[in-house]
Order: structure tokens, then C-alpha cells, then sequence
């Protein structure tokens, strides 16, 4: 199997193409509140959200990662707080539901208790399925059972057994791109990246959320006369996004309900989940639409903005997948 590379870097934007004339398969781009965002005078390290649509219409892997300084991990919990609630707001712009890298960017750990503080703090606000860990082998070390995913940078002789990508700080590829040239670091992916719950995803769900595209595995569930409930978020209320239902081989799922909340938990009034053929097929929110979607066909809905949930009433006799993904209009 080839390596696979991801770049990161912090100085402006590269397009997908660039980044895939130099090898890359995906990047781990920096994120904040949207106010914060590449402010005035400062280096020009956040993404956007035209880079984020672009590189994810392109197919690039996607990962996110916060940083203010070197020794972010210093303030603690509260600090985790802070920086994960502008995290949040940066994912939700974007119309992200991955993971968020938060890091200890040198190769001392001053006080591990208090970087493990960090990550929880971090992980009150996101959930520990959406809080990644970067950082030197100490820090990898102190992390575990406090993070999901792991980043480590430094000697590749001293990458621990849990870790999932290695930064290769001696060589940095220069992309170039148009008439700039962007250095970059690059990351190894060592291992597969497990699917990453989100802490409000239901529990038994699989949620695999790297950017782009989120894909929720349903269990099996419900019968003749009885359904199966689970909540489904949406990845921003900011956004519509397209909802497709994939049965698993030679199965079908049917559909008894899709219901739609706010985020104040409130039902939406009037039709809000629709056929994006234009065809009708309104799934009303608090009744039973019961209608069967077979493996070889699918089935793909338009959900519009301000929807913050949808419970999902159905009956399957075999996991399946619904992906979830933002408009591109």
C-alpha cells in the first residue's frame, strides 16, 4: 500500500490542485472563530470556507486543528473551553463535523496533568470523539484516554503504537501554486482513522467525520409493528445539506418518520425535508410517511437550513448507512 501524505501549513490558501500536483491526499488546516480569523497583520494561517469547499469538492481529506500559540495547553481546562467553543464556531462557518486537532507544539511537557486538563476542557464542549491531540512523544504519552486521534510530530524512531499520524518535521515540501510557493509540513497517515463520534450522535452510531461528507452506520432495528428512533444532528443549522439513505446489500430500510428540530429543540413548522428533484415527496414532521428504500436505488433528500436534528423512525433488519453532506448551492 503507498504512503499517504497530508499537508498542513500556515501561510494563506492552496488550492486542491496544487496540493495534489505535490502528492497530497488530504490536509489538516487551522480553525477559529470566525471573527478571529485571519486577522489583520497576522500570518494568514486559517482556512476559509472557500478553500474548505473547494479542497472537499476535489476529494481531499480533511482535518481541522486549533492553535493560538505553542503553549495553548498551559491554560487548562477553562482554556480548553475557550478555544473548543471557537473551534465550534469556526467548524459550524465551514460546515464541519470532524474532529479538531488541539495541541502542545514543542517537545517539552511542562506539566502533563495540566494538557490532560486541556484536552477535557476541550472535550466538555466538543466531545471526546471530536477532540485530537498533537504533539511531541510526551505529550502522545499523557494524552491517552483524553483524545480520539493522534497526532505526533518529531523523530519517526519515537512515534507510540497509538498514533495515528506522524509529522515529518525534516522535510517540508514547497507547493507552489500560481505565483506563490507555500511551504508545508507533511503528515503520514500510519493507521486507518477510526470513525469518530461526535457526542451527540447516537451512541450506537458509527459516525465517520473527516471533513466533507459525514457517514452515520444505523443499527438494525424496529419491526411489523414498531420502529426504531435515532437522532440524527445536522452538521450546521448555518447550511442546507443533502441526506442520502444507503441500505446495506440486497436490504431495504423502511421509513416511518423524519421528523426536524431547531436548536432549542423545537419542531419546524410546514414541510422542510424534500425530494431535491423538486417531485413533492414532503416528509411531514410529526406523522407517519411510511415509504421503502431498496439497496439498488437510494434515496436523497434536501435539508434546508436551520435544521439542528432529525429523528429518524425506521425498520431494517440490517445496519445501514445515511451520509450526510453541505450544498454546494
Amino acid at each position: 500500500m503507498a504512503d499517504e501524505w497530508w499537508a498542513d501549513y500556515s501561510d494563506g490558501t492552496l488550492s486542491a490542485a496544487a496540493l495534489k500536483r505535490h502528492g497530497y491526499a488530504g490536509v489538516i488546516r487551522y480553525v477559529t472563530a470566525p471573527s478571529l480569523m485571519n486577522p489583520p497583520g497576522r500570518l494568514r494561517k486559517h482556512t476559509t470556507r472557500a478553500e474548505f469547499d473547494e479542497h472537499r469538492r476535489a476529494g481531499l481529506g480533511q482535518l481541522l486543528v486549533y492553535q493560538d500559540d505553542t503553549t495553548d495547553a498551559d491554560g487548562g481546562y477553562d482554556t480548553g473551553v475557550r478555544n473548543a467553543r471557537r473551534a465550534q464556531a469556526g467548524a459550524d462557518h465551514l460546515g464541519y463535523r470532524g474532529l479538531v486537532f488541539f495541541t502542545n507544539d514543542r517537545p517539552s511537557l511542562p506539566d502533563p496533568a495540566t494538557w490532560r486538563a486541556y484536552l477535557d476542557g476541550a472535550a466538555s464542549v466538543l466531545g471526546r470523539g471530536r477532540v485530537g491531540a498533537y504533539g511531541f512523544g510526551n505529550a502522545m504519552d499523557a494524552a491517552k484516554g483524553h483524545a480520539s486521534l493522534f497526532w505526533q510530530a518529531g523523530r519517526r524512531a519515537d512515534v507510540r503504537p497509538h498514533v495515528h499520524i506522524w509529522q515529518d518535521n525534516n522535510h517540508q515540501p514547497v507547493v507552489t501554486d500560481g505565483g506563490r510557493r507555500v511551504t508545508t509540513d507533511r503528515n503520514l497517515i500510519l493507521k486507518p482513522l477510526p470513525g469518530i463520534g461526535d457526542g451527540r450522535a447516537p451512541s450506537d452510531a458509527l459516525a465517520i467525520l473527516t471533513g466533507g461528507t459525514d457517514m452515520l452506520e444505523l443499527p438494525a432495528g424496529g419491526g411489523e409493528d414498531w420502529s426504531r428512533i435515532e437522532s440524527i444532528p445536522m452538521p450546521s443549522i448555518l447550511r442546507a445539506h443533502d441526506l442520502v439513505i444507503a441500505p446495506a446489500y440486497n436490504r431495504a430500510v423502511v421509513v416511518r418518520g423524519l421528523n426536524t428540530w431547531n436548536n432549542q429543540d423545537a419542531p419546524l413548522a410546514g414541510p422542510d425535508v424534500r425530494n431535491p428533484g423538486g417531485q413533492g415527496d414532503l416528509l411531514a414532521r410529526n406523522g407517519w410517511d411510511e415509504f421503502t428504500v431498496w439497496e439498488h436505488a437510494g434515496k436523497s433528500f434536501v435539508v434546508p437550513a436551520g435544521v439542528a436534528k432529525i429523528d429518524f423512525a425506521y425498520w431494517s433488519d440490517a445496519p445501514f448507512r445515511i451520509a450526510i453532506s453541505p450544498r454546494l448551492i
